[in-house]
């Protein structure tokens, strides 16, 4: 199992574990469910994406009744997202984010230092589609991000042309040197 994987399960874990026993009715969100839900909810935001250019965003939970869930997309600019405030009664689970159109002026594909400082900031995980159709897991506690699947696993921008190299993983200091 890849060390991110690792990293989210244990996030998951801490992160029920700090709730301190409240909600305990609620089931533990399996990983192969969050990361199922989170590829169904970037795979289904994709086009309007790419339409608009803009990012879409929002947060995976657990709803008060059990269920895992997602918020509903909100839409952000073109190089950002306010994925605004967890609902009320939800346990955070992780977030989601797509980057809008391809552009060959920008490296889209993969995910920014902004995305993993952004994420490492509200110290939580998230997932993000890309216009070549690649999902990545962004470890936002460890400042790192892996590639899940790689083009064309998400619905594909298009207009994409694979214009840069891209590699399997990053770290904070990957992406700001590099």
């Amino acid at each position: 199992m890849p060390i991110a994987w690792c990293n989210m399960i244990f996030f998951l874990l801490m992160l029920l574990a700090a709730c301190g026993g409240k909600n305990e009715a609620l089931p533990s969100p399996n990983a192969d469910n969050i990361l199922s839900l989170a590829r169904v909810t970037l795979d289904s935001i994709q086009s309007t994406s790419f339409e608009e250019n803009r990012e879409y965003c929002g947060f995976i939970g657990v709803a008060p009744n059990g269920e895992i869930s997602v918020t509903v997309p909100k839409p952000g600019q073109t190089n950002h997202c306010n994925f605004g405030i967890m609902p009320r009664n939800w346990q955070h689970v992780s977030a989601y984010h797509t980057h809008g159109r391809h552009t060959s002026s920008y490296n889209s594909e993969k995910p920014s230092a902004a995305d993993l400082q952004g994420h490492h900031e509200f110290g939580i995980t998230g997932f993000l589609a890309t216009p070549g159709g690649r999902l990545w897991y962004i470890d936002g506690p460890n400042l790192s991000a892996e590639l899940i699947c790689g083009p064309s696993c998400l619905t594909q921008d298009e207009t994409y042309r694979p214009v840069h190299s891209i590699d399997t993983s990053y770290t904070i200091h990957t992406l700001l040197d590099g």
